[in-house]
């Protein structure tokens, strides 16, 4: 398996010229860290002065993504589509195989970095969320490129019979599912559960074809079995989250406005509700206050029959509810269709007890035998098998 340390991800890392903004962004990220971190010393060795800088890595990963994103390789997340899990015709890609096979190999460097920040122990984003539904989430597609630039090389690694490599990279996808998860928004943790769907299909994929290690294939198991705990992406959490972060943003609004025009105006194009913004147009600010309080009533009973196994249905019966405006009349705006949500779930869960079987089955080739069922990178989709 692949080690990664910091002195070997320095270089590069940065670029020569930051955007005015971003070094107050970063230090807000990292918070009182710094003060801990040890004093330089002209005393070192280089020994020494290596530990002490592997001392002073960071440990809040959202830091480093946000210097990943700022050199982000768009020709990086092309080539990525012609690694899939079944062959790609060639005539659908925007980069040729080879070409593909190519740019995947020259950018290890940043690759290794997508690994390794994805073990980082944190993640904080640093959300405003007293922004509320105007709340921004630029990384959540930067981290869906990263975990399809990982899937991709883990494919191409497994064909060339570079197990271990493979395996770091659906680590690395686990890694990020688990950063984005910690949002405590509901559409991150979305985001979080397909991109651990991603790396649950690569697992498989990977064993499918004898292309895990025993180590490797441990260690996905791992990450596959922590999936299982109880409301592993904090739906739940989510649920508390957004009620909390819409009636914090409407005690925003102006004593002299008017809720409906506010709350359109505040959401921009986004709004598409003119019925309901009339409704609202009526109420005082209290009044709004109080049809925003209903939105809990709603949460309340999602959350109780969130784990009934007829949860579907039972939530989708109180998004009928909402519909008609028994959970208020903001509640038709903000409310989200937790049906949907609670059938994501079940379909990730559902793809864990179908790939563990098949990793805990798993014996890795002998070594005189050679990996098989994936192509070489530099095969045409159109010939392979």
């Amino acid at each position: 398996m692949r080690r990664f340390s910091l002195p070997s991800l320095l270089p590069s890392l940065l670029p020569a010229r930051l955007p005015a903004l971003l070094p107050a962004v970063l230090l807000s990220l990292a918070g009182g860290a710094a003060c801990a971190q040890p004093a330089p010393s002209l005393d070192l060795t280089p020994a020494e002065a290596a530990e002490a800088l592997e001392a002073m890595a960071p440990t809040n990963a959202a830091l480093v993504y946000y210097q990943l994103f700022m050199q982000e390789d768009t020709d990086l997340n092309i080539a990525s589509q012609a690694f899939e899990f079944e062959p790609v015709d060639p005539q659908h890609l925007s980069m040729s195989v080879e070409d593909s096979a190519k740019k995947l190999a020259d950018s290890q460097d940043r690759i290794e970095r997508f690994i390794w920040t994805a073990r980082l122990p944190e993640c904080d984003f640093g959300l405003r969320y007293q922004d509320g539904w105007a709340l921004l989430l630029p990384h959540l597609g930067k981290m869906r490129n990263m975990a399809r630039v990982l899937r991709a090389d883990a494919v191409r690694m497994g064909g060339l019979g570079e197990c271990d490599k493979a395996a770091d990279c659906v680590d690395g996808m686990f890694g990020l599912a688990e950063h984005v998860r910690r949002d405590r928004v509901l559409i991150s943790s979305l985001v979080s559960a397909a991109i651990a769907r991603l790396a649950i299909d690569s697992a498989v994929h990977l064993a499918e074809h004898g292309q895990l290690t025993a180590e490797g294939r441990d260690m996905l198991i791992a990450r596959i079995e922590a999936l299982r705990a109880d409301d592993y992406f904090g739906l739940l959490d989510c649920m508390t989250m957004e009620y909390t972060v819409s009636a914090g943003w409407a005690a925003m609004m102006p004593p002299d406005a008017r809720a409906g025009e506010w709350l359109a105006s505040s959401m921009g194009e986004g709004f598409e509700q003119p019925e309901v913004a009339a409704r609202l147009d009526s109420m005082s600010r209290e009044a709004l206050f109080a049809d925003m309080g209903k939105m809990a009533g709603y949460y309340r009973g999602v959350q109780q029959v969130w784990d009934d196994p007829q949860a579907i249905e039972k939530v989708q019966g109180l998004g009928a509810l909402v519909e008609v405006g028994a959970f208020g009349e903001t509640g038709r705006v903000f409310l989200a269709s937790m049906g949907n949500v609670k059938t994501s779930e079940l379909a990730i869960l559902s793809a864990v007890d179908e790939a563990l079987p098949k990793l805990i089955a798993y014996r890795p080739p002998e070594p005189s035998e050679k990996p098989a069922g994936a192509p070489t990178p530099a095969t045409p989709a159109s010939d392979r098998e």
